[in-house]
C-alpha cells in the first residue's frame, strides 16, 4: 500500500485527515497532514469586472448574481440545484449562472427549458480568462455536493470564488469541513444540501445585508491568502509544516 511506504500523506482539509485515520489505523498520525490545493493569488487589479458580459448571458445588473463554476455531476447533487432554480424561479431580483459541464448538463438543460425558468443559464466550460473575469461581475460563489456523501469532499472551484472575493454559500453533506471552515472565516454561509429553505435564508442573508456581503468577500480572499497559496503548500511541503 502507498501509505505504508510514504514519508509523508497530504490531505485536503482536517476532516480528510480524521477519515484518513478513523479508516487506516495502522498509519503513524505523524506522518499526516494538511495540504490543501492552492494557486497563485490574481493581482487585485489585473482582472477588472466586465460588465458586458452581464449583457451577453442576460444577467440583469441590478439583481442578486449567483454563479456556479465547475463540474456538473452526480457528486454536485444536482437534484438539489434544480430545486433551488426552481425555489429562485419567481425571485425575478436574483439570477443564477452555472458554468460547466458533465453527465448533469443536459438533464439541467431540459429542466430550465421545460419548467421555463427565466432567471438563471447555464453556459458550458469557458476559457479560463474569461471565467475569472466573469466571476468578477457577480455576487456570490456557489458550492453544492450531494448530501449523502460519507467520505469528506473539497472541491477546488471554491478557490477562483476566493480569488475573486465572491462570498461562498456552501450546500454540502454533514461531513465535509468546507462549509465550517467559510464559516469560521466568516467567508459566507452553509447549509445542508438537503434543504431548500436554509439555502433559501441564505440567499436572502446575502441579498439584503449589504455590511455582512461586503465583509464576506473581504474575508473571502483573506481565507485565501491565509491558506490556500502555493507558496503555503510550497513550505508545507519541504518543512512539513
Amino acid at each position: 500500500m502507498l501509505y505504508a511506504v510514504s514519508d509523508r500523506i497530504g490531505c485536503m482539509s482536517q476532516a480528510n485527515v480524521k477519515y484518513l485515520l478513523a479508516h487506516n489505523p495502522e498509519i503513524s498520525q505523524e506522518k499526516v497532514h494538511i495540504n490543501p490545493n492552492s494557486i497563485r493569488p490574481t493581482p487585485a487589479d489585473s482582472i477588472q469586472p466586465n460588465k458586458e458580459l452581464l449583457k451577453k448571458y442576460g444577467i440583469p445588473e441590478s439583481s442578486l448574481k449567483l454563479i456556479y463554476g465547475g463540474n456538473l455531476g452526480k457528486p454536485q447533487g444536482i437534484d438539489f440545484m434544480l430545486d433551488v432554480l426552481k425555489a429562485l424561479s419567481s425571485q425575478k431580483d436574483v439570477f443564477t449562472l452555472i458554468v460547466g459541464d458533465g453527465t448533469e448538463y443536459n438533464k439541467i438543460a431540459h429542466f430550465l427549458e421545460v419548467e421555463k425558468i427565466s432567471n438563471a443559464r447555464l453556459v458550458k466550460s469557458l476559457p479560463k480568462d474569461q471565467y475569472l473575469a466573469l466571476l468578477r461581475t457577480m455576487d456570490v460563489g456557489l458550492i453544492f455536493l450531494d448530501h449523502r456523501f460519507t467520505i469528506p469532499n473539497f472541491p477546488s472551484r471554491l478557490l477562483d470564488y476566493l480569488d475573486a472575493s465572491l462570498p461562498v454559500i456552501a450546500a454540502t453533506d454533514p461531513v465535509t469541513d468546507v462549509g465550517a471552515i467559510v464559516l469560521k472565516a466568516g467567508a459566507g454561509l452553509s447549509c445542508r444540501s438537503n434543504n431548500v429553505h436554509a439555502f433559501l435564508q441564505c440567499i436572502s442573508k446575502l441579498q439584503n445585508d449589504f455590511d455582512f456581503r461586503n465583509k464576506a468577500g473581504e474575508a473571502s480572499r483573506k481565507l485565501l491568502i491565509d491558506q490556500f497559496i502555493v507558496m503555503k503548500s510550497a513550505d508545507i511541503i519541504i518543512n512539513g509544516q
